[in-house]
């Protein structure tokens, strides 16, 4: 199973400008799509110092972490038939998934703070009524460069693929990039002379390369992932049915975990090894 883990607060209190430092929304802008969608509001600010109200973050979290399933999901936005949310890339990536096994299908959960910062940044009936918002255009970026090299955010989004800063923020703030979050961000000046967070190259190679991102002619041959269909074929299996048996049956204890996960058909996670691995294990039968 895989599972993100609940985020460590620095204050248990935060005004709405560090509410949504936290979790990326702010207490109105989530108050506001649990009201439209049926659901309990999030407990109610204390009036602290200075009059300055507050909320307390690891509440509000317990309230947002909840997990859905796509039934669930469907039903909240409205859809009469699952058909939709089963789309590849419709939904963001799972919270929580159980790869699945001959004998059970998988499973996969999403939080509602996932689900809800989803809806209100992606297009069409996620935009609140009446809302002028465009997404900002993301630089140009390149991977080029020594790996100590700084990147800021929006290069960073535009090269791990995302289409805004807004859904690079949602995915961040989700714990879907460790490579990131492990790496303590530096201040750095941009070129309008303002600070802001910055990583380096290395740490958004690391992800790109997960991913997919990182062009294969500027990394290792041996980084590049493959679907069980290609290791089945490079290891002389008939097929992925073949390479999945003889994987269970302890014959392949070298792909007992594979290296990374793609969503397949109808949203269901797909196991995904790279190649230096399967290459070696092909050379030594």
């Amino acid at each position: 199973m895989s599972k993100i883990e609940n985020p460590e607060f620095e204050a248990e209190w935060a005004t709405a400008e560090e509410f949504e430092d936290s979790l990326g929304l702010s207490p109105a802008r989530i108050d506001e799509w649990l009201l439209s969608h049926g659901l309990t509001q999030l407990p109610t600010g204390e009036a602290g110092e200075e009059g300055l109200v507050r909320w307390r973050l690891p509440a509000a979290w317990a309230q947002l972490t909840q997990l859905l399933n796509a039934s669930q999901i469907a039903n909240l936005l409205g859809y009469k038939r699952l058909g939709p949310v089963y789309q590849d890339g419709f939904l963001p990536d799972p919270d929580e998934y159980e790869v699945p096994s001959e004998k059970s299908r998988s499973k996969m959960r999403w939080r509602l703070i996932t689900i809800i910062r989803w809806d209100l940044n992606r297009p069409g009936k996620g935009r609140r009524a009446g809302s002028a918002r465009t997404l900002k255009k993301l630089p140009d970026a390149s991977w080029e460069g020594e790996p100590e090299r700084l990147v800021f955010g929006p290069e960073v989004a535009a090269l791990l693929g995302y289409n805004s800063m807004e859904s690079f923020s949602s995915s961040l703030n989700q714990g879907n990039l460790p490579e990131l979050t492990e790496t303590q961000p530096v201040e750095a000046e941009d070129e309008n002379g303002r600070l802001r967070k910055a990583y380096p190259l290395s740490a958004v190679r690391e992800v790109g390369k997960r991913k997919g991102r990182y062009p294969a002619k500027l990394s290792d041959p041996g980084d590049e992932l493959w679907d069980s269909t290609r290791v089945a074929a490079e290891l002389g299996y008939s097929g992925p049915s073949a390479l999945n048996n003889a994987i269970k049956h302890g014959r392949l204890p070298q792909l007992d975990e594979p290296d990374d996960f793609a969503t397949g058909g109808r949203g269901r996670p797909k196991k995904l090894y790279k190649a230096g691995r399967v290459k070696k294990i092909a050379d030594s039968k």
